[in-house]
């Protein structure tokens, strides 16, 4: 008996069936199968928050867009061990993104993070330590106020982009249900024959062939606004120092503080409605390139109304 079944085991059938096997329990494996409710989250989204935090969680994924960005609200007073474990070990469902776990408490948050980008403790050790520093930078401030905080984190994010610390481009979102689709056809082809397996492969193959043109063709607009947005957020962050000053200044009329103050203020409110244009890009050449020409000329206003405050 035990003969029999050990030369079966070696019949090219029972060794197909074995590879397919296989191949299913990797696809369960890294398409979600065993994933908990967060992990099953982040997944389709960049941003988690538990039942017990009061946030908008729309407001708030439209504020991260498409960065390779997670953010997980634990409930507020987590164990900072919670937050490591959470943070920590291996998230197939959020690879290639920065991961900040953040729990509120009384005055300040408690944070986690860490990288889960190629290479991150590895060739690009020093840029993960850099990022995983910089991007809860400023937070604190902002503790009863999450979506704020989660703007400041995006600014800090963008800057990152910016230098080079952190790699330019979009998440891609790998939903589960492809990759049963592919253990499902791998199976099916060992049943049935090649010929399933053949015309699948075609289909696929121009699917992801035309995708792959599209994404060139995007390319080199989407890297041209990506730009542009980073070196505004930071012309933003030193408009608000600049704000401050002119508004402490005692060299500076009435009039000429309130004449700053409504231009500051109208530049700020077209940054805000035009950053939720840059968040619902979908990727055209068009409109990108429309979209920079606003961002532009937006940058060139923050330039001119920067320019009126003398340097010290």
């Amino acid at each position: 008996m035990t003969r029999r079944l050990g030369s079966l085991l070696t019949t090219p059938f029972a060794l197909m069936v074995l590879v397919c096997l296989a191949i299913v329990g990797w696809s369960a494996w890294t398409g979600g199968f065993f994933d908990d409710a967060v992990e099953r989250h982040v997944r389709t989204s960049s941003f988690y928050a538990a039942p017990g935090v009061e946030v908008d969680r729309e407001a708030a994924e439209r504020i991260i867009g498409d960065r390779k960005l997670v953010v997980i609200m634990l409930e507020p007073n987590s164990d900072s061990d919670e937050l490591r474990e959470r943070c920590s070990g291996d998230w197939n469902a959020a690879a290639n993104t920065l991961m900040l776990v953040l729990s509120q408490g009384e005055d300040e948050y408690d944070q986690y993070t860490c990288s889960h980008l190629p290479g991150a403790y590895e060739e690009n050790f020093g840029k993960s330590y850099v990022a995983e520093t910089v991007i809860a930078s400023g937070i604190d401030q902002f503790a009863d106020r999450p979506l704020d905080a989660l703007k400041v984190v995006v600014v800090n994010y963008d800057l990152l982009v910016g230098s080079d610390t952190l790699p330019d481009g979009v998440r891609e979102f790998d939903a589960p249900v492809g990759r049963y689709v592919v253990a499902g056809a791998t199976v099916v082809a060992v049943v049935i024959g090649t010929t399933v397996a053949y015309l699948g492969a075609r289909r696929v193959g121009r699917v992801a062939a035309r995708r792959a043109a599209d994404r060139e063709a995007s390319g080199d607009a989407r890297s041209r606004l990506s730009a542009a947005s980073a070196s505004l957020a930071q012309q933003i962050i030193e408009l608000d120092r600049l704000y401050e000053s002119v508004r402490r200044s005692l060299r500076r009329s009435e009039k000429e503080r309130r004449a700053f103050e409504r231009k500051y203020r109208a530049i700020v409110s077209e940054y805000t409605r035009l950053g939720q244009s840059v968040v619902r890009f979908d990727g055209e050449g068009q409109d990108a390139n429309w979209l920079t020409g606003r961002v532009e000329e937006l940058s060139e206003r923050c330039r001119r109304l920067a320019a009126t405050v003398p340097a010290r």
